[in-house]
């Protein structure tokens, strides 16, 4: 799905906007006693990735601990913010201001165990205080794994961030590999590798050997290969959370509200129905499309 480009303009004002909006939240998670960690564009913008007038945000992502989002809720609604229809929360911006504030709360990862990705959390600036961000490290893993888990596909997103990632001066390609290995995911990191270092993008060959897949990690690769396509595959989504955890079928198969409010802009029943039916409809589809190319190609090899 291509994303709508603003000018430079609007994306430095927006995310300036969003970042002092950080600063407030970090300060009150910090008051409250809750612990976070800033994810995804936050971080990037937090870390000196991009410019601040390069990649735009559409909202505060902020990963809590299992348990406490309700310690969590009861600080985002002391702040004005209130839940979303599309979003978990939201929070008017100012009189004169063409946008709100979002946020998301990410209640754990997909792709790792919980206590591995808390140990990523490295302080960084915030204006005038400190708060926790991923590190260049973790955030890359965490781009790999939130694109291909969430929409079966290297998206475009990821396809614009993990270059800049990987070409920040703080990235430790030793840490890198350690935290992929902790985290049991060389197939998944080996697959995207490759396909960035086919993009251009500048990446060590001895990271590639240390995180070359053996055994059966080499037909995991496989099939992440297949999902570093650009376009979403449903069927993809379900399955390559389950090469890494077979114990998130009941996450893939049954989502979360935050996974059917960002796709379908609902949490309701119906949209969990349409889930499932268009997963069937996707592997029916493609079933039917192999046996019919099958039948046809015997067909006219005969004459």
């Amino acid at each position: 799905m291509q994303e709508r480009s603003d000018p430079a303009g609007l994306i430095l004002a927006r995310n300036t906007f969003l970042l002092n909006e950080a600063e407030s939240l970090g300060a009150a998670f910090a008051q409250a006693g809750v612990l976070v960690i800033f994810l995804k564009g936050t971080a990037m913008l937090l870390r000196g990735m991009v410019g601040m007038g390069k990649r735009k945000m559409a909202d505060i992502d902020i990963l809590v601990r299992g348990g406490s989002r309700a310690e969590a809720e009861r600080v985002l609604f002391g702040l004005g913010y209130s839940r979303a229809a599309t979003r978990d929360y939201a929070k008017a911006s100012p009189a004169g201001l063409a946008f709100d504030s979002y946020v998301d709360l990410h209640e754990g990862l997909w792709h790792g165990d919980e206590d591995l990705i808390w140990q990523e959390g490295a302080p960084v600036s915030c204006g005038s205080s400190q708060v926790l961000a991923l590190t260049p490290e973790a955030m890359a893993v965490h781009c790999m794994a939130h694109s291909l888990f969430s929409r079966g596909c290297l998206d475009e997103r990821a396809r614009r961030d993990l270059p800049m990632i990987f070409r920040c001066r703080d990235l430790s390609w030793e840490k890198f590999c350690s935290h992929v290995q902790s985290l049991r995911l060389q197939a998944m990191a080996s697959a995207v590798m490759l396909e960035l270092f086919g993009a251009g993008v500048n990446i060590p060959e001895w990271v590639f050997g240390r995180l070359s897949p053996s055994g059966m990690g080499r037909l995991a690769y496989s099939i992440f290969r297949r999902g570093c396509g650009p376009r979403p595959n449903l069927a993809l989504e379900y399955l390559l959370p389950l090469l890494v955890n077979p114990g998130l079928a009941r996450r893939a198969f049954f989502p979360g509200r935050e996974e059917l409010m960002l796709r379908y802009g609902s949490a309701s029943p119906l949209s969990l129905l349409r889930r499932q039916a268009g997963l069937l409809r996707g592997l029916f589809w493609k079933l039917g499309a192999r046996v019919g190319a099958h039948v046809l190609i015997r067909r006219y090899s005969r004459k």
